[in-house]
């Protein structure tokens, strides 16, 4: 009886052991679902995200040659204003000289830093390469037509639960939906969209997106996993080093695009100002605020690379994400590591344009001409008054010293004879008593 105890005890223990195993391999709903968003990245990032950032961020350079072909043809447009618009037509010989020379120093700040722009460009083509190479590894590729060979993520999501007919449910996973795959494997593929997962706005998509989505998954993962299971992890670490190598290449750019386009900004405002028969006096005011930090495009389109793009939405489930598209947003590219945003934000100027004194109004520019003017000539005169002041000084030392001397005579006696006082009618020093 007592030996039927022990066997009894024994078996329940086991038992008990295996079940606590099972469990620890399980994967949940909760893991399907992370499984599915690190998949879903992992195909954003290498399908579309990654090259996104890098054409737009060559695009700053692009933008960069654009506003100065245009800054060009407005410099043109001066050289015989009365074959121009209206504005250009009344310009006086003094007014042309001043607005050339806006266009000019717009014109130099952006050939300054095109090079810069172009380094930047060429650096996130690189990253771009290097990001999505490893995204589509990490990712990997679904069930041939043999129902063999899946790898990366879809190792994970078409392998992981074993087959039809092997009580999945209960052995390795719990509370997921699974699908029919098209060449009729008995795999039990984990249908990510069934079983409640929702793909995010590629726009949405960052370095920062996937680290999360990495650490939701370590949080939410089988307690006990097979190695062969996360072999995807090193390509995926990979993805997102060279994502936020990207994304700082594309900040980078964006911010020696933005140092700049006060000075187009301005410049812009200047030729539409002159081009709609507008006085350059108040032109010159307009193009005074299109030139500060924070003041919106007027002409965005004219570098600004790529501001529209058509909404994307993405659904993954064993072969990857679908797209489908829809409505149209502009997005404003922050570089942040948190990713691109979509809404209708204008474009704006990334920080003031110094132009000196040139966008100042004709009134105030000729009180301040006046000004340096008059400086100029009280200098001229101040400076030889002073020197002849300074002259007259040292000859009126020179002459009281002789004088001094002339007074201190000795007569014969070996007297000296003072001079005669003014008031007291003293005898002159000349003149010797006999």
């Amino acid at each position: 009886m007592i030996r039927y105890s022990l066997v009894a005890v024994t078996f329940a223990g086991l038992l008990l052991r295996v079940v606590v195993a099972n469990s620890n391999a399980k994967l949940n709903r909760d893991g399907a679902l992370a499984l599915c968003k690190l998949t879903d990245l992992a195909k954003t990032v290498g399908d579309k995200k990654a090259d996104k950032i890098g054409r737009d961020t060559e695009g700053f350079a692009h933008g960069l040659k654009l506003w100065l072909d245009s800054l060009d043809s407005w410099l043109q447009t001066l050289q015989d204003p009365a074959h121009s618009n209206d504005g250009y037509s009344k310009l006086s010989d003094a007014d042309t000289k001043k607005v050339k020379d806006i266009y000019e120093k717009a014109k130099d700040k952006l050939k300054e830093k095109l090079p810069e722009a172009k380094k930047w460009g060429d650096e996130a083509k690189k990253h771009c390469q290097a990001v999505t190479e490893a995204a589509k590894r990490a990712r990997g590729w679904g069930l041939d037509d043999e129902g063999q060979n899946s790898s990366g993520l879809h190792l994970v999501l078409e392998w992981y639960c074993g087959k039809r007919g092997e009580n999945a449910q209960s052995t390795s996973c719990e509370g997921i939906t699974f699908k029919t795959h098209y060449s009729g494997t008995g795999r039990n593929t984990i249908d990510c969209e069934a079983t409640g997962y929702t793909a995010l706005f590629y726009l949405h998509v960052s370095a920062g997106t996937m680290k999360q989505a990495l650490e939701d998954w370590e949080k939410k993962k089988p307690k006990k996993i097979s190695a062969d299971y996360e072999k995807w992890k090193s390509d995926y670490d990979s993805a997102v080093k060279k994502m936020e190598e990207l994304e700082e290449s594309h900040e980078q750019g964006k911010k020696t695009h933005d140092d700049v386009s006060g000075f187009y900004n301005a410049a812009y405002a200047v030729h539409s100002g002159l081009s709609a028969g507008k006085p350059l006096s108040e032109v010159l005011v307009e193009a005074k605020e299109a030139s500060r930090k924070g003041a919106k495009f007027t002409n965005p389109g004219g570098a600004a690379p790529e501001t529209t793009q058509r909404g994307i939405g993405t659904s993954t489930g064993e072969s990857g994400a679908t797209e489908t598209t829809g409505g149209t947003s502009t997005t404003i590219s922050t570089g942040t590591g948190t990713g691109t945003t979509s809404g209708t934000e204008p474009e704006v100027v990334g920080a003031d344009a110094d132009f000196g004194d040139l966008l100042e109004t004709s009134d105030r520019s000729a009180l301040s001409s006046k000004i340096k003017e008059s400086k100029v000539i009280l200098m001229a005169v101040l400076i030889p008054v002073a020197i002849l002041a300074i002259i007259t000084a040292v000859v009126l030392v020179f002459v009281r010293r002789r004088r001094g001397n002339a007074e201190d005579v000795i007569d014969e006696k070996g007297e000296a004879v003072s001079s005669p006082d003014k008031k007291g009618g003293a005898t002159s020093p000349c003149y010797r008593k006999e």
